[in-house]
């Protein structure tokens, strides 16, 4: 077994803490799946517990925890895959980034040559693209994005990986060893300065249903980690390794970090496989049992029995680990984990994408602006009213003006009120005027 430098594990007496039930024996902690091939750069769990990977030979959903898979989309080389809060799927390659609205029936691409490192929605719905000419966002499910300026001392500077926390803040790795974290949806942003971190190259970021925040990077020939409770303004180092050959490059990405929550974590590093960590990052084994030897192996002169490259790693709705690999998924063999691995920011998704809904409005609390909004399915005639406690209307952002299908926004001003609980409703009527299409209400706060 390869030494890490925190400590030397063995993985036989590891491996007894990290399984929830009995002890798995080493030769069977990893299954193959079925149906799921090809290298798999991205591993997404839904809320509703739906898995997709994306990968060299496209994007595969399994709706079984991860045991059996089904092709959805057979582009190559899907580098990131996302689900938004409306049901639509976004996934993205070097090339193009594509939607689907129909949940993997069909595909359009929605921004070209755009060198896509990863895709994430916001917690107010934005869709959120690093690339390798910097951030861009959209409110429009990606039918018109804007690049949002990150203060990088390096101009249209490439950003590696993005995390969404369960408090809302984003962050965003970038070329050059730079972490910005953006507590409004992205309007503004702030560079995390802390020494602990700003040696390295290849930076990601990822954060954990607990809410910590994880940094981790190559420097030389070694993997570091590190985790901060308090939005990177502190950091501890967990996880330090050195390979012995670096024949892949980086050894680490924006999909190579899985954590519970509540001490159970899991890396995935190019040339060495698989670490598993039961206490918070103290200590880890290695846990490479049940994947098979791997061809690409030869280049650095290891030995025949090394693994299939592990590329990306997640924890599905059941509690089970998922890895993905250069030939597939891997499934652990029993639950590692009981801990539900789910954030605050996770809403329930719904099974078929919704059609006509109003938003949540945006940024919530507000302070005096905030933008609202709506999905319309077809043409129709809206009003859209804010309300105070009492049910006084305090504004009206609509009178039964016409919009159009899709998409649409209006801005409020509470510049003149004060602060306190307010509502916006929204009422949508078909073009003849008579015929009720929706009605919705929303709970906003006014904070000054």
């Amino acid at each position: 077994m390869k030494k890490i430098n925190l400590i030397l594990v063995s993985a036989l007496v590891c491996l007894s803490c990290l399984s929830p039930g009995r002890a798995v024996s080493q030769k069977h902690f990893w299954a193959e799946t079925d149906g799921c091939s090809g290298g798999i750069y991205c591993i997404q769990i839904t809320p509703g517990g739906v898995v997709y990977a994306a990968g060299s030979r496209g994007i595969f959903r399994s709706r079984d925890d991860g045991a059996t898979w089904k092709n959805i989309f057979a582009d190559s080389h899907i580098s990131s895959v996302a689900l938004s809060q409306r049901g639509y799927l976004f996934g993205g390659s070097c090339n193009n980034l594509f939607r689907s609205t129909d949940l993997g029936a069909s595909w359009s691409i929605i921004k070209r040559g755009c060198g896509l490192q990863q895709v994430k929605v916001s917690t107010w719905g934005f869709v959120m693209a690093a690339t390798s000419g910097g951030l861009y966002r959209s409110a429009t499910s990606g039918r018109s994005w804007s690049k949002i300026h990150v203060p990088s001392r390096k101009r249209d500077v490439a950003v590696h990986s993005l995390a969404v926390n369960k408090d809302r803040a984003i962050y965003a790795a970038m070329d050059r060893g730079e972490i910005f974290i953006s507590v409004n949806e992205g309007y503004t942003w702030h560079k995390i300065t802390s020494k602990e971190i700003l040696n390295g190259e290849y930076f990601n970021v990822w954060t954990d249903p607990a809410g910590n925040v994880f940094s981790g990077y190559c420097r030389g020939d070694s993997t570091l980690i590190f985790r901060s409770s308090n939005r990177g303004v502190t950091w501890s180092k967990i996880f330090n390794h050195k390979s012995a050959c670096i024949c892949a490059w980086p050894l680490i990405n924006a999909n190579s970090f899985a954590s519970d929550g509540a001490g159970k974590m899991a890396v995935t590093l190019a040339n060495d496989g698989i670490f598993l960590s039961s206490d918070y990052g103290a200590t880890w084994g290695e846990f490479n049992m049940g994947v098979p030897p791997s061809p690409a192996y030869r280049a650095c002169d290891l030995s025949s029995d090394s693994l299939y490259m592990p590329i990306s790693v997640a924890i599905s709705r059941k509690g089970y680990l998922l890895m993905g690999t250069e030939y597939g998924v891997f499934r652990s063999a029993e639950q590692f984990t009981r801990v539900h691995p789910s954030t605050e920011q996770d809403e329930v998704y719904p099974d078929t994408p919704p059609t006509t809904m109003l938003w949540q409005n945006y940024p919530n609390p507000f302070n005096p602006t905030t933008y609202i909004r709506f999905e319309l399915e077809k043409e129709a005639l809206v009003t859209l009213k804010i309300y105070n406690t009492l049910g006084q209307e305090i504004s009206t952002l609509a009178e039964r003006e016409f919009f159009s299908p899709g998409e649409n926004e209006l801005e409020f001003d509470g510049s003149r009120l004060p602060s306190g609980v307010y509502y916006s409703r929204i009422m949508a009527t078909g073009t003849d005027g008579e015929s009720l299409l929706f009605t919705g209400v929303k709970k906003m706060l006014l904070v000054k």
